[in-house]
């Protein structure tokens, strides 16, 4: 590992960064995901006019105020914009992820959708869910749902008609939509596991080649056209593929004092990990 001085490329990219306008009167201002081709941004806002789920165009200047926030003080959302549908959910607790609700909004016709919200025991208390964000593709969406004290589903649901399906059930990792593949982290007795879904007909189908020789893969990125990246066994290795059918190549190899810290965010241009008491890299 070794720092390097910064592209011409990068210093473009950081010399466009982008802000709503002083006169929307916004104080705080996540972005969620990369601006689509057309120019509209996922973002997470508060300020003196609206706190909570946006979207900007950053090509136009255009706002859509899709969904506000009930308490701004413990309300956050994540998730993912494909172009038409914004799909996220919505936390109501800084300290847990177990109370929250999904929402889907179509850009097309202004619809905004409750889609789900988490279950509760006999005593009112939501059991335990993922802290990862859904992930949406292609008019799908997915997300893990807590059911029970220690089990969860794998929940899928088709954006165009809001039907919701129940995938797998069990306990279940991390998700990530590659290609007309859902790849989900299953944890076993000596391990981890990956699997693969056919998003249509949700019937375990075999893993994209550029994954079907990981073991005890737990954490992995992903992208809608195939590109995949994951940490290995030992946590010290992280492994690139361009596509579903390219071979994975080794992109990082880090001492066993440093190893890698856990998930990973893989962006249109890099991957992005933290190393155990080493900081954060983009790769």
């Amino acid at each position: 590992m070794c720092i390097v001085t910064m592209t011409p490329a990068l210093k473009q990219r950081l010399g466009r960064v982008w802000a709503p306008p002083p006169s929307a009167g916004v104080e705080s201002f996540i972005a969620h995901d990369a601006p689509d081709d057309a120019g509209w941004l996922f973002t997470e806002e508060r300020g003196s006019h609206f706190a909570g789920v946006s979207l900007w165009n950053i090509k136009t200047g255009e706002q859509r105020r899709v969904h506000r926030f009930a308490d701004p003080r413990s309300d956050h959302a994540g998730g993912g914009f494909d172009g038409r549908y914004l799909f996220w959910n919505e936390s109501h607790s800084m300290e847990s992820f177990a109370d929250f609700s999904v929402f889907s909004y179509d850009i097309q016709t202004g619809k905004t959708s409750h889609l789900a919200d988490s279950i509760r025991d006999a005593k009112g208390n939501p059991y335990p869910s993922s802290f990862d964000s859904p992930v949406i593709s292609r008019g799908m969406g997915a997300w893990v749902q807590g059911t029970g004290p220690e089990v969860a589903a794998l929940k899928v649901v088709d954006l165009r008609t809001g039907h919701i399906r129940t995938a797998r059930q069990g306990h279940i990792g991390p998700v990530q939509f590659l290609g007309d593949k859902l790849v989900f982290v299953e944890p076993q007795s000596q391990g981890y596991h990956l699997v693969a879904l056919d998003v249509r007909s949700l019937k375990e189908v075999p893993l994209p080649p550029a994954l079907a020789g990981t073991r005890n893969v737990a954490f992995f990125a992903g992208s809608s056209d195939g590109k995949t990246a994951y940490i290995d066994e030992t946590l010290q290795q992280l492994w690139y593929s361009s596509g579903p059918d390219q071979a994975p190549k080794l992109v990082a190899q880090l001492p066993e004092a440093f190893g890698f810290q856990g998930g990973l965010e893989m962006s249109d241009s890099g991957i992005i990990y933290a190393s155990q008491g080493g900081g954060s890299y983009f790769v």
